[in-house]
């Protein structure tokens, strides 16, 4: 049997649950995540973005800049700009 920290146990259950095409909502993901695994979701998320296989309705209070980013260059948005803001 593996052990798993609550962090990494919850990413795996992710990992393992997003596989196939749909519209997944996930609700403060990153509040269980150390900030190494914060990076590891945000990787595995654009990934499946990039091949279509699913898309993310993300509820968090707290968005960390390196979220914005990669939504920034998804998006096209300006640096630092995750609010469709563009005046």
């Amino acid at each position: 049997m593996q052990t798993f920290s609550h962090g990494e146990a919850y990413l795996t259950i992710l990992q393992t649950r997003i596989k196939d095409k749909g519209i997944f909502m996930l609700d403060e993901p990153e509040a269980a995540l150390s900030p190494l695994k914060q990076l590891s979701l945000l990787a595995f998320i654009l990934e499946m973005l990039k091949t279509g296989k699913a898309q993310f309705i993300i509820a968090s209070p707290n968005v960390s800049s390196t979220i914005r980013r990669a939504i920034s260059v998804i998006y096209g948005e300006r640096p630092g700009r995750a609010d469709g803001d563009h005046s």
